[in-house]
């Protein structure tokens, strides 16, 4: 990322002092290519109920979707909230790798240019842990195609 998309590796490094205010303690971005990625979903695509590898995870929305709502498990009566996603919504998800999260099915809009849902996604961990686990994480660390972003 930090190569291909500088400008926005750079603009992720000023949300550092964000994220660590929201932790409560330090944190240093991801070393690796998860640190920093553009989640683009296309209609008809999803992901399903997954708990993140790190702690704090930064989300900022790029587009506004039908469906594709952030949707995860809450202390709520009805179980589960959703978030809709709309352009420039920021969402923090601290303590992300307790709390089991998913992107709802994005629909089909009338402008093409707007059904995929497209976010800015920064992820950020304790100093001195390797996060990486290619194993998990396939559509992340494959160069291969991947169809409807599925459970790993």
């Amino acid at each position: 990322m930090r190569q291909y998309l500088p400008d926005i590796w750079e603009l992720s490094a000023k949300f550092q002092p964000l994220a660590e205010r929201l932790w409560g303690g330090p944190l240093v971005p991801l070393n690796e290519q998860a640190a920093v990625n553009i989640n683009i979903v296309p209609p008809g695509g999803q992901q399903g109920f997954h708990k993140d590898r790190n702690e704090v995870t930064l989300l900022i929305y790029l587009t506004s979707n039908l469906g594709g709502e952030l949707e995860y498990e809450s202390d709520s009566p009805a179980g589960t909230q959703k978030i809709r996603t709309r352009a420039g919504t920021f969402v923090g998800l601290i303590k992300a790798n307790e709390i089991s999260h998913r992107v709802c099915p994005v629909q089909e809009m009338v402008v093409p240019f707007e059904s995929e849902r497209v976010a800015l996604v920064i992820s950020f961990g304790l100093p001195d842990i390797n996060y990486a686990d290619p194993s998990r994480d396939k559509f992340l660390y494959s160069t291969d195609p991947v169809e409807n972003q599925k459970v790993f």
